[in-house]
């Protein structure tokens, strides 16, 4: 092959590449509903609500009443179940975490 036809090939691959990352991107920063999450919870399931280094930490009266595939399916990440806690967060932004943290919150008449 020429070496011209070497570079063309290379350089579609590369702006493929690319642009397939910043699909990628743009798809993982979209914009959500807090309400979505917050749907999930229930004044009387919750005993707890913090917000630790990012993520949200939900103390639940009873853990087997939660539908933890739910909360995966409407986009919480990282999920852990400690005990009767439910550790997630949604995005990477502290402020969205943050939002939803403070709308669960609520619920519990929280400050």
């Amino acid at each position: 092959m020429s070496s011209s036809i070497t570079a063309l090939i290379v350089g579609l691959v590369l702006v493929t590449t690319f642009n397939l990352i910043y699909l990628y991107r743009a798809k993982s920063n979209q914009s959500f509903e807090s309400s979505v999450f917050v749907g999930l919870f229930h004044k009387e399931q919750l005993s707890a609500v913090e917000f630790i280094r990012n993520k949200i930490v939900v103390t639940l009266k009873d853990i087997e009443n939660f539908n933890l595939e739910q909360l995966k399916e409407k986009g919480g990440r990282s999920i852990n179940v400690v005990g009767d806690k439910v550790k997630f967060f949604i995005s990477d932004k502290k402020e969205e975490n943050e939002l939803v943290f403070k709308e669960i919150n609520n619920i519990l008449g929280g400050k």
